[in-house]
């Protein structure tokens, strides 16, 4: 077996590049929420529950911020947990159900990368915890792009898993 680079693996560093500086790729579209859901007012912290505005996709911080820095200004609003070490983007629901990480283990090891749909929870800061310990917005909650475009998440999270996990092996 020789080391090989993940086919488009160099197509994919290049668009988390233009997407870090602010050129989003065509056709890409960063989709919005409805306004009848908001994170709760003041700096309290409330168990949310996911499938019903949103799905969320909690990455470890290792993993986490290389993709919360590849995005840049692409990122929705993303939740930082400081306590646990993960960051939580919130996406479309059920839009990262089919989603294919390599390696496999990433989705199956919940401590890489999980997607929280359906039945599940995640702690929501009140819109003011922009910092501090604990729960808090890594990236500020905002009515008109709260949620992250989960292509581009997915992107960012496997170029981040390669980066940690280092590159795949091919035959």
């Amino acid at each position: 077996m020789t080391s090989n680079r993940i086919p488009g693996q160099a197509a994919r560093r290049s668009s988390l590049s233009d997407i870090a500086t602010g050129h989003m790729p065509s056709g890409s579209t960063v989709p919005s929420l409805s306004s009848a859901w908001a994170p709760p007012a003041g700096s309290e912290i409330m168990a949310q529950s996911c499938g019903q505005w949103w799905d969320a996709v909690k990455a470890n911080s290792s993993i986490g911020d290389r993709a919360l820095a590849a995005l840049g200004d692409a990122n929705g609003a993303v939740i930082r947990d400081n306590w646990s070490h993960y960051l939580y983007w919130l996406v479309p629901c059920r839009a990262a159900d089919d989603w294919v990480l390599n390696p496999a283990s990433a989705l199956t090891d919940p401590s890489y990368v999980r997607i929280i749909g359906t039945a599940g929870y995640v702690a929501v800061p009140g819109r003011d915890r922009l910092r501090g310990d604990g729960v808090y917005w890594a990236r500020p909650y905002r009515a008109d792009h709260c949620l992250t475009d989960p292509e581009l998440l997915r992107l960012a999270l496997q170029d981040a898993l390669d980066q940690v996990l280092g590159e795949h092996v091919t035959a």
